[in-house]
């Protein structure tokens, strides 16, 4: 008996503890977070799945391939974990409407998005850089295949609303989407260069910024 005590003494002292191998969840949200780092800071073509690994401290390169496979696998789950993060929160927001004129909720959803990828620069550029990158070389974005598809629908649709009531620009819903889409990511981009003011008045002028793209003439109050 005092040698199965003994043995299972020695196999516990042996025992990795929580402290040095954190659980699998927090190692994979720490891969995401030091990848997303890596990809702004040097670029993505530059970074290397084993960059990755060595910035996480991974001894070998099985450890990292236990959670992913390759650099695109990263990246992916990256883009997915932000589209995923963003819909809920815009959703928060569509739910609390209470208004059905067009322009104003054109309006919370714009300022609900641009709040939040001003909130997350990081997570929101690099989505946004991919998906540009996806367009110049397969000639469509993302969007209509993750899970922001059905809220981009929607925005598409309430452009469709807008020209019933509203100056619209004479170009396809879509089209016109599109555009808008690229100024905020843009905007969220260079969004120092709106120089030391608040928070709100940034998230105004990016949404006015994309209401005039939208209109012919600006809409009448």
């Amino acid at each position: 008996m005092w040698l199965i005590l003994l043995w299972c003494a020695v196999v516990q002292s042996f025992s990795p503890s929580q402290e040095f191998y954190p659980s699998k969840p927090d190692r994979y949200e720490e891969i995401l977070a030091v990848a997303n780092e890596l990809f702004l800071s040097q670029g993505y073509d530059a970074t290397s799945i084993d960059d990755i690994r060595k910035a996480c401290g991974f001894r070998s390169k099985a450890s990292i391939y236990s959670y992913f496979k390759s650099k695109e696998d990263v990246a992916e789950a990256m883009v997915q974990k932000t589209a995923n993060a963003l819909k809920d929160y815009i959703y928060q927001e569509i739910q609390l409407l209470k208004t059905t004129e067009p322009l104003e909720q054109f309006g919370i959803i714009g300022r609900a998005y641009i709040r939040w990828a001003l909130e997350h620069p990081q997570q929101y550029c690099f989505r946004f850089l991919r998906s540009q990158q996806k367009r110049l070389l397969t000639g469509f974005y993302d969007c209509k295949e993750d899970v922001l598809a059905p809220l981009y629908a929607q925005i598409v649709a309430l452009i469709g609303n807008l020209r019933g009531v509203y100056p619209v620009r004479n170009l396809p819903n879509e089209a016109l989407f599109t555009i808008v889409l690229g100024l905020v990511g843009r905007a969220i981009i260079d969004h120092d260069e709106f120089g030391d003011i608040e928070m709100t008045e940034k998230i105004d002028h990016i949404l006015n910024m994309s209401i005039a793209v939208l209109m012919e003439s600006p809409p009448s109050k």
